[in-house]
């Protein structure tokens, strides 16, 4: 408890580990002491982390947590090893511990450290999960990162554009499947919600201020800029001409290039999640050039079929406009991942 108030006071672990170390040159306290005392300063070191996270997102609230959690786990398994500690040095040295104190203090503070990292590390997956439950989502997923004490760092504010964005993407184009009749990967999103999200990294990206001498961070900024304005678009297809997607799930002879949609939407979304953004590109621009060439002759044949009385001018335009949409939403995915993937590049520059 006294090291914890130590380090609360003077704020620097490392100015409290100075002080323990002159009492225990004046032989103020013992090495126990001096142990209990260093294992009290790891733990109050926690406090600067909590009052960092205040007003911060999600994930900088999780992250001071678990610093807290680390830190109070290694500080107990670090309690149960003074005792194991100095009899081992009596084992293997002994009287040494009592005039080599500050070389065993600091291995003592060095080990306990140590072990932490090497059991906690294993279980890094389950650790996350648990303090993903403690703190919970408050508000779209996609918008925890959007911290404004980023936006000093223009490169940090980038990546965390970038993860949003990745985000917002999968959630659009898996309502995209939903909305054409894909039961597996398909899931509607709540667009209204999705809008807002979409505003707010608009309005988040016109924060962002890069100097000279920035030119990956600007190329970043503008293949990302470009990837919004089609998911934008997208959204509009998906809000405003629900009416034609209606029209591609019910249409016999638009399956196929339905079928050809949902497919690649089903394989950009499995190349994203493995980070092959490259492939996820070349994918979706394949499939809006096929959907294109489909797309010509059928629309040459409704027009025919209005033409020679077979079919009435509302349904020929109600098919004319499903496969333009067709065309669009494809020609939008295309784009999008392919300034995604352009983002991706320019930030591993």
């Amino acid at each position: 408890m006294l090291g914890i108030i130590a380090t609360l006071i003077t704020q620097s672990s490392s100015a409290g580990l100075a002080a323990t170390l002159k009492a225990l040159y004046a032989q103020a306290i013992n090495f126990e002491q001096a142990a209990a005392l260093v294992i009290g300063m790891d733990v109050g070191t926690t406090a600067t982390a909590l009052m960092a996270t205040i007003g911060g997102t999600t994930n900088a609230q999780r992250t001071g947590l678990s610093h807290v959690i680390y830190n109070l786990f290694t500080a107990l398994g670090a309690l149960l090893l003074i005792t194991p500690y100095t009899l081992l040095w009596e084992a293997i040295a002994p009287g040494h511990l009592i005039h080599n104190a500050q070389i065993g203090l600091v291995g003592f503070h060095a080990l306990f450290n140590i072990l932490g990292v090497v059991i906690v590390l294993p279980f890094t997956s389950q650790f996350a999960h648990l303090v993903e439950r403690l703190v919970p989502v408050r508000g779209p997923a996609y918008l925890q990162g959007l911290d404004q004490a980023l936006l000093t760092q223009p490169g940090l504010a980038l990546t965390a554009v970038q993860a949003n964005v990745g985000t917002e993407m999968i959630t659009l184009l898996a309502h995209v499947n939903a909305i054409i009749g894909e039961p597996g990967t398909g899931k509607l999103a709540d667009l209204a919600r999705l809008q807002e999200a979409l505003d707010k990294t608009h309005a988040y990206v016109d924060q962002i201020h890069l100097g000279s001498g920035q030119g990956a961070d600007l190329e970043r900024l503008v293949t990302i800029i470009h990837t919004l304005d089609h998911m934008q678009r997208l959204h509009e297809r998906c809000e405003e001409e629900e009416d034609r997607a209606n029209t591609v799930r019910t249409s016999v002879k638009l399956a196929a290039e339905r079928e050809m949609l949902i497919t690649s939407i089903n394989e950009i979304i499995a190349d994203i999640d493995a980070g092959r953004w490259i492939q996820s590109a070349s994918a979706a621009e394949k499939t809006a050039t096929m959907i294109y060439e489909l797309g010509k002759p059928y629309r040459a044949s409704i027009m025919a079929r209005i033409a020679s009385g077979e079919i009435g001018v509302p349904e020929g335009t109600a098919r004319l406009q499903a496969i333009r949409w067709l065309m669009r939403v494809s020609k939008h995915i295309a784009r999008i991942t392919q300034h995604y993937a352009e983002a991706v590049l320019a930030a591993g520059k």
